[in-house]
């Protein structure tokens, strides 16, 4: 920065909360500025520095910034440890603790607590003054242990038996001639698809199967306690022999067992960018991660954007760093004309009430907190109204989510208009049919983005849903097209055309820099064949060698 501060006088003026992060607004109360960026960290009572983070100039004269601290990622993407942190700011040849504002200057907002895995963890974040009037942030990690009775003996002794027998079979392993073992890992699914689907897919059509031998490894552990000793053992003995492990999300499996350093994990998510809170975006709410979880393994993460990393990072819990923009690969299918029409063509096959109408795809996601108690409140759509707003205009293929088992309710005599398009397949099957996307708050929205077609929002349960899920950020803002809350003002959106087409393009804009069907060739080159870019492969080593002042002392 250039500039000499050690007179700068600096208080915290607001102390905020916004999801998992921590939001500090500065004050210069000596007349001075800002410089435009600096540093800024925790240290411990015993001189322990515990997270780093950044400040920012937040005002144009210059007086004001603003740090943002994410207690989920401390700056070396593991959680804030527990214990009592005094802040800093350093610049240039100046570091300082900060203080607060006298009594009745600065709002304190007390104690904080995020509850995580099931409730049976509570992490708690406490702002105070020390006696010497400065920030002084304490945090505390409770953890009630495992559950009791013979299930969670059951569950511990399991674990340790499972652990012991990864390191033998690690220990043993012997590798193939001249390959190198990659497992296609979905824990939230019985079969490979998306991003897993298609670079395995690539992997072969490349001939790379002489370098590479494939397995696969897909369950649905998210709402089962058990799936038998049998499964797991044999889970267990496939990640030990995997020198690559792809996963397309959460993999609980990897929440207590920590993966030998040989094995690269990279994230293929199987989200786009939308709106619903996932990962660590979600701490304290229902359903939330523990702080060590199967995010913390990933070696690299993919996203589409590199406006997108950062949303990745906090979802992920780890550095951005370790997210590169490669592009998503399940788009590949629909950005190839000849793969796409295709698809076009089997669906109109499928519903050959659609040729010569226009398509509207309603494809809501569910309502409910997972698999097994997924559900769509059908009586906010009034079939009958639709049916007639269709005219010989419109179909409707209605897709609901595939976790809910009830279909909807058309009744007989609309069915030629109004069509369950459930099913075999998925959603992605009719985005090159479809001329309008209607949706709530899927992450639909992410690959019909690419078809440069319209969306229209039917949100008529956003305060609800936003309270017990969670979106993240401002909803209207980030829709990427019109947002109606009645039944009534999505049929007249419709008849009106009123789409806010120019939302969309803002979208597709931001989030998906990667529109070359090229994105499965990305992965593969950047991750498997080690042709990473030279100025990702700079960044993460810098990243890492401030991470690793984490822990020492202040000098």
């Amino acid at each position: 920065m250039g500039v000499k501060c050690k007179k700068m006088r600096v208080t915290v003026c607001r102390i905020a909360w916004e999801r998992a992060w921590l939001v500090l607004s500065l004050h210069r109360a000596d007349g001075g500025t800002f410089p435009e960026k600096g540093e800024a960290f925790l240290a411990g009572r015993d001189s322990c520095r515990g997270a780093q983070a950044s400040w920012e100039r937040s005002s144009g004269d210059g007086v004001s910034a603003e740090i943002r601290l994410n207690i989920t990622n401390a700056g070396n993407s593991r959680q804030l440890q527990p214990g009592d942190y005094l802040l800093f700011l350093t610049a240039a040849d100046w570091t300082e603790p900060v203080p607060v504002g006298a009594d009745g200057e600065t709002e304190l907002p007390g104690e904080v607590s995020f509850s995580y895995d099931r409730n049976r963890g509570r992490y708690t974040v406490r702002t105070e003054r020390s006696p010497q009037g400065q920030l002084l942030i304490h945090t505390e990690d409770k953890v009630s242990g495992p559950s009791k009775g013979f299930r969670g003996l059951y569950q511990k002794a399991m674990h340790s038996f499972l652990r012991l027998e990864y390191r033998a079979c690690r220990s043993f392993i012997r590798p193939e001639k001249g390959k190198k073992r990659i497992l296609f890992m979905s824990e939230q699914n019985e079969s490979l698809a998306g991003n897993l689907q298609a670079v395995k897919d690539r992997l072969s059509e490349r001939g790379l199967t002489d370098r590479f031998s494939l397995s696969d490894s897909c369950r649905v552990t998210v709402t089962r306690e058990h799936l038998g000793f049998g499964s797991w053992v044999k889970t267990v003995r496939k990640l030990a022999e995997a020198d690559y492990l792809f996963l397309d999300d959460h993999a609980p499996v990897l929440d207590w067992l920590k993966l030998d350093e040989g094995t690269s994990v990279i994230q293929l998510w199987h989200g786009g960018v939308g709106f619903k809170d996932s990962g660590y975006t979600r701490w304290g709410h229902g359903g939330s991660l523990p702080p060590d979880s199967a995010y913390r393994q990933i070696h690299w993460g993919v996203c589409a954007s590199e406006a997108d990393r950062d949303v990745f990072a906090e979802l992920w819990g780890i550095g951005r760093e370790r997210i590169l923009p490669a592009g998503m690969p399940r788009l590949d299918a629909l950005l190839d004309p000849g793969k796409a029409r295709k698809m076009r063509e089997a669906a109109v096959l499928r519903f050959p009430q659609t040729k010569g109408k226009k398509v509207l795809l309603y494809a809501p996601t569910y309502r409910g907190k997972n698999r097994l108690d997924a559900h769509f409140p059908f009586d906010s759509v009034d079939f009958r109204k639709w049916y007639e707003a269709c005219g010989e205009e419109w179909v409707v293929l209605l897709r609901m989510h595939p976790w809910v088992k009830e279909k909807p309710p058309v009744p007989e005599d609309c069915r030629d208009r109004l069509i369950d398009a459930g099913g075999a397949g998925n959603a992605m099957d009719l985005f090159g049919l479809a001329d309008l996307l209607v949706t709530d708050y899927s992450s639909a929205i992410f690959e019909f983005a690419s078809q440069k077609k319209p969306m229209l929002f039917y949100a008529f349960d956003l305060a609800d849903y936003q309270a017990d899920r969670g979106i993240h950020g401002d909803y209207r803002e980030l829709a990427p097209g019109k947002v109606t809350e009645t039944f009534s003002e999505l049929l007249e959106a419709v008849r009106q055309r009123d789409f806010e087409e120019e939302k969309a393009a803002a979208y597709r804009a931001r989030h998906l820099e990667r529109l070359d069907a090229y994105s499965t060739d990305r992965v593969i080159d950047w991750f498997l064949l080690d042709t990473v870019p030279e100025h990702y492969l700079l960044e993460r080593e810098k990243a890492e060698q401030k991470a690793a002042g984490i822990g020492r002392r202040i000098q």
